[in-house]
């Protein structure tokens, strides 16, 4: 819950920041735990999972723009016969966009920092990576549907080697005030540069997601979800699937009702 205090007094200062005329759309903090099963299951015996600790606020600064940003901790672990590893990670996203009736059209940028890597028996070190990204999205509500879109770039800070472009697609169905359907498709491909500087390698990392989401009051959301992980590379013909699945809890807040005012998304970690 320590996270949780950090993450709703960042969100408050960020609030104090905005001119006075700003109007807070909506926003949410929460928490979730998830598990991805079966990646490399042959050289792999156990599971990666994630508690991801999360919070976003959306503010209108006129009629027709508004600005979004969003701050999340993720703790991964991974144990296998006595391998027992924990990485942190920190990501921060910043989304500008023009309303357009119904429709939101924008751009955002963000960083996902992965921290300490701690090996139990070993010790633990500070792994000083960063990874920037940005690109441009859309968003649509029609009614009781709402339709998402993502395109972007990603690199890993002072590696020129190594860049990567994302797409994400996203889609939520509200069948009532409590209960919405959702789903999501995302890619990540990534290129390495060859010596001469010719895309020598490729890889990619696909995503996709179908879930649940209940409010057992306007401001208290469950969720749950399932989904399949594929990593692979075309170069050699190599692909690796795994299940996904996890569970989630959030307070969510601000103006209209909870299915709707929902949050523009951007890159995440692939689960």
């Amino acid at each position: 819950m320590k996270l949780l205090s950090v993450l709703t007094l960042a969100l408050v200062g960020a609030s104090a920041a905005l001119p006075a005329a700003a109007e807070l759309v909506g926003g949410e903090v929460g928490v979730s735990y998830q598990v991805l099963d079966g990646l490399f299951e042959e050289e792999l015996d156990g599971n990666v999972t994630g508690v991801r600790t999360h919070g976003a606020v959306d503010y209108r600064l006129t009629r027709d723009f508004g600005v979004q940003a969003g701050l999340a901790f993720d703790r991964l672990s991974y144990d296998d016969d006595g391998v027992d590893l924990d990485l942190d990670v920190r990501t921060f996203d910043l989304h500008g966009y023009y309303q357009i009736e119904n429709a939101r059209l924008g751009a955002f940028i963000g960083r996902t920092d992965l921290d300490e890597l701690s090996i139990a028996g070993l010790g633990s070190g500070d792994l000083d990576t960063q990874l920037s990204f940005y690109g441009a999205e859309y968003e649509v509500d029609s009614g009781p549907a709402t339709f998402g879109a993502r395109l972007g770039r990603a690199s890993i800070d002072d590696v020129s080697e190594v860049d990567g472009g994302f797409i994400g697609l996203d889609v939520a169905y509200a069948l009532n005030d409590s209960v919405a359907l959702v789903g999501a498709f995302d890619r990540l491909g990534v290129g390495i540069e060859g010596e001469s500087g010719d895309e020598e390698a490729t890889a990619y990392l696909r995503t996709i997601t179908a879930g649940v989401e209940y409010y057992v009051t306007p401001s208290l959301e469950l969720s749950a979800f399932v989904g399949q992980s594929t990593a692979g590379s075309e170069d050699i013909d190599f692909e690796e699937d795994a299940l996904q699945y996890g569970v989630g809890a959030a307070y969510v807040f601000g103006s209209g009702t909870a299915n709707r005012n929902r949050l523009l998304r951007s890159l995440t970690l692939p689960f």
